[in-house]
This record gives C-alpha cells, structure tokens and sequence, in this order.
C-alpha cells in the first residue's frame, strides 16, 4: 500500500470525525460519499480506511458496510512514568500522552516507577491486556521490557540505539546554548545537574554534551565546571558557596529550569545581577516565564511536537501491516528560547 501525506490527513479526519466519537457498531458512509465529502479520489479514501481497519478502528462487514470497532477492537497502550523528585517533565508529558491517545482512539493504562525501577512484576500482570508499552525516559530495565513480549518505545530522553525511541537532540541545543552563552561575552561557565553523585553525572548526555560544547569552543574543561546538586535540591546555599569558592563565574547552565529558578534568588541575594554578572540558563521550558524570578533562558523540549511525533510513530510503526519498530528511531530536533536570564545585548527573547 502506497502511504502518503493526503492519506494519513485523511485517515485522521475519519478517525476525528467517525471513530473517537461514536459508539461500536456505528456504520460510517460510505467510500463514495466520503470521498465527495473529503474530495478527494476513492482510491485515497480506500486506503485511509485500509489504515483503520488495520489498526482494529474500524471493521469492513462484507455486503453491509465498514462499522466502528470501538471498544473491543480499541488498541491499549501502557504508559509507564518515573517518579521523579526533580522534575514534572514525565509527569506531563505522561498527562498530554494519555489525552492525545484517547483522542486517536487509543485506550490506555498508567504505570508509575517507585524511584529509578518500574514493578516489572506489575507489568507483566497486565501484559495479556497491552498492544505497546510507552516508556517516558530512557531505562536500565530494557532486557525485562524485550522479554515482555510486546512493542515498546522510549518517548522524552536523550536519543539511544539500543531501543525504538523518539529521542531529542539535547547535545545539540546545549552546544545552541554553549555557543549562545559565549556570544554574550561568558567565559568562565559553570553546570549544575540533578544528579546526586559524580559517577551518575558522568553517564549523563547533558554532561558530555556540556564538555564537548565547551571543547568545540576552545575551552579547556576542569573539574570545578560541574556541580551535581542531588534530587532533592537541598542545601542550595552550600552548593552555591562550593561554586563560588571554586572560582568566579559568569554563567551558570542548569540541567532542569526547576534548579535555575530556586538558584537565581540565592545569586541575587549575594549581590550578583542576573545577566550582567551571572547568565544564567535551564532545560525542560515547563513553567510560564510570568513566574520566574527573571525570565529564564531555557531549552525547550517542544513537548507537543514530541506527543504528536509519539502517537505518529504508533499509527504509522507499531499499529500497522507490516510493524518497524525495531528498526526505528526518531530524534526531534530542540529550541533555545532566549530570555532575559541570559540576554546581556539585549537582543530578540523568546516566548
């Protein structure tokens, strides 16, 4: 079958406007009056509703019609999430899954991580009532997810070769921030990261993407350049002091907004101004700038992008005739939003 652009638009609109919505057993028009509803070629509705059928939405009756197959021919996606102190970037992405999933016509479960590790157990039980498991990060439980017998997709980390994954390109946009840092005259930048000790940070992509940004720019990488805050993002007053004492700096990259924004009412306390003394910067774009102390500078992880990219790759990968999941990863690309934290020139800021 030959899939294209107008096919998939098409296959979404019968989906939106005859699945989502009605009952099972609804009988939907016809191909020939969809066809003049949509204008487009029978041979376009044709297999926009093969599409559909494949993937248990809708069920061709021989002699009476294609009918909707909900909810017993409803694809079920578990969604597993990690508990995470430090960040509601899972949790959230977690939340806007499950809705875009029910909007496609998706059932879904929810499976939550006590700390790092997931009650594979607790999976397994529910593993007979699953067609895919969604994974919100990267997880060290891959060998247990391979042996569970079903599609799966890491969804919101760093990119991996080792799994079907839609992955973002985190080592691009700090090298964006890095270079964007630099073009604001910072020379002595500084990373703080969520993780409790050296031997996690040091497996970190932001850690490696931050040495090598600072590398691709001449800058020769110390020890004293990282900082690991631990989770619970205790104590902010002793790590900013272990900072300072380690030397001056003028920019301060932080792996999540959330330990920029409890860090930059300590830097001003201190009498450091926020961006003429200190840049500084976070990663996720979670909050609202109205409720930064200062405005802050941020990756954005574009996370509608990334859910409609995730239920994309369902419909087009996992759920149809011939299944490529093993095969695939997708990495989306990252946004630098400059805003007032960083921006000493006064330049564009974004949103």
């Amino acid at each position: 079958m030959k899939n294209n652009t107008l096919t998939f638009a098409v296959r979404d609109r019968i989906l939106k406007e005859w699945v989502v919505s009605r009952p099972a057993g609804t009988r939907i028009s016809a191909e020939k009056e969809l066809a003049e509803q949509y204008n487009v070629s029978m041979t376009t509705i044709r297999r926009a509703v093969d599409l559909l059928t494949q993937s248990r939405h809708l069920e061709r009756r021989h002699g009476s019609g294609t009918f909707v197959l909900r909810p017993n021919g409803m694809r079920r996606v578990g969604i597993m999430v990690p508990e995470n102190q430090y960040t509601n970037f899972f949790a959230q992405l977690a939340c806007r899954l499950e809705k875009a999933l029910r909007q496609r016509g998706y059932d879904n479960s929810l499976f939550t991580a006590s700390g790092a590790e997931y009650d594979m157990e607790e999976v397994g039980r529910h593993i007979a009532e699953l067609d895919a498991l969604l994974v919100c990060g990267y997880s060290v439980q891959l060998p247990e997810l391979r042996k569970l017998g079903i599609p799966y997709l890491f969804v919101g980390n760093e990119e991996t070769e080792e799994a079907p994954a839609i992955g973002v390109n985190l080592a691009g946009a700090i090298r964006k921030l890095v270079a964007h840092l630099l073009g604001q005259g910072c020379r002595q930048l500084r990373f703080i990261t969520h993780y409790d000790s050296r031997d996690k940070l040091e497996v970190s992509m932001r850690y490696y993407a931050f040495r090598k940004a600072l590398y691709m720019n001449g800058i020769e990488f110390q020890p004293e350049m990282i900082t690991a805050s631990g989770k619970t993002f205790s104590g902010w007053g002793r790590h900013l002091e272990e900072m300072l004492a380690a030397g001056p700096f003028d920019a301060l990259i932080c792996s999540q907004d959330e330990i920029a924004l409890a860090l930059m009412p300590q830097l001003m306390a201190r009498g450091l101004r926020i961006p003429e003394d200190v840049c500084v910067a976070g990663c996720n774009n979670l909050l609202p700038p109205e409720r930064h102390p200062i405005p802050l500078t941020t990756i954005d992880f574009r996370m509608e992008l990334l859910v409609r990219e995730t239920v994309r790759f369902l419909d087009d990968q996992v759920f149809c005739r011939e299944p490529q999941v093993e095969n695939i990863n997708v990495t989306l690309p990252l946004d630098l939003v400059v805003r007032a934290s960083s921006d000493r020139q006064g330049g564009k800021t974004g949103r």
